[in-house]
This record gives C-alpha cells, structure tokens and sequence, in this order.
C-alpha cells in the first residue's frame, strides 16, 4: 500500500539506487533458500546492497553499482 519512490543517483564512481515504500514487513536479508530472483540479481551484481527503516514506519532497499569498465 501506498507510494513507492525510486530514486537513482550517480556521484561520478557508482550508481546509487533506492526503492521506497511504506511496506510495514521487517527488512530481511536476503535468504538463497527462499523463492525470487530479485534478490539474489542484485546481490550478484551489486558492489554493496541493503535494506533500512524509515522513521515514518516505511523501508528503503537500495543497491550499488560501480562504474568502472574492464
């Protein structure tokens, strides 16, 4: 229920990416035994990813991503 926001920043280096929502589950870390590909995509790739809580009761899931080529 509710908004959800992305956001995506680049700071010259890493691509930053944040989903926002008002979802009221606690974030969880990612569990390979559990169903999904979204996930464990992101965790293959990503230099770094987490999820945090909101003050308003909401939750962030972001990722990063380093630019670098070859």
């Amino acid at each position: 229920e509710g908004a959800v926001t992305l956001r995506a920043m680049w700071n010259g280096e890493r691509l930053h990416v944040e989903v926002t929502d008002q979802g009221g589950a606690r974030p969880m870390p990612w569990d390979p035994d559990m169903p999904g590909r979204g996930l464990r995509a992101v965790s293959v790739l990503a230099e770094d990813w987490g999820v945090r809580r909101l003050d308003d009761d909401g939750r962030a899931s972001w990722f990063d991503l380093d630019g670098a080529t070859g």
